[in-house]
């Protein structure tokens, strides 16, 4: 039972512990795991700051949908994504509904968190709400 855990960044600044429980935050995307690949059927755990005090248990819920995510700078010096799931781009529209589903307001704001995280950023998108579908 493989456990998920928000920073205080993301549980303060983006709002991910409600937007879970409201179905807005459908997935979480996560750099690959030494010892854990997602798979779908796993059972998450997701928790708020899980190794501090002030941490808490969000929801137990199913993993119902895993892609491979690749995301790197466009360029060196533009500050714009490419973005591929399974290997195949996202244009824009596609990146905006990737960046909603995953709790942030726009794509900006997701654009501004992943080169802030370090790029090029490889791992999986991993969801708990079916139906999810980017054209993969």
């Amino acid at each position: 039972m493989p456990a998920i855990s928000y920073s205080k960044e993301n549980i303060e600044k983006y709002n991910f512990a409600n937007k879970i429980l409201e179905g807005i935050k459908i997935h979480t995307i996560r750099r690959y795991r030494k010892k854990w690949i997602f798979t779908v059927g796993d059972h998450l755990v997701q928790y708020a700051r899980q190794r501090s005090p002030v941490g808490f248990k969000i929801i137990k819920n199913k993993c119902l949908y895993v892609a491979d995510i690749k995301i790197e700078l466009l360029a060196p010096n533009i500050k714009e994504l490419w973005i591929e799931i399974n290997g195949v781009f996202l244009n824009f529209h596609l990146s905006e509904s990737l960046a909603k589903n995953d709790g942030f307001e726009n794509y900006e704001d997701f654009q501004i968190y992943f080169i802030k995280s370090g790029l090029p950023f490889y791992g999986q998108i991993i969801g708990w709400k079916e139906g999810i579908d980017y054209g993969n």
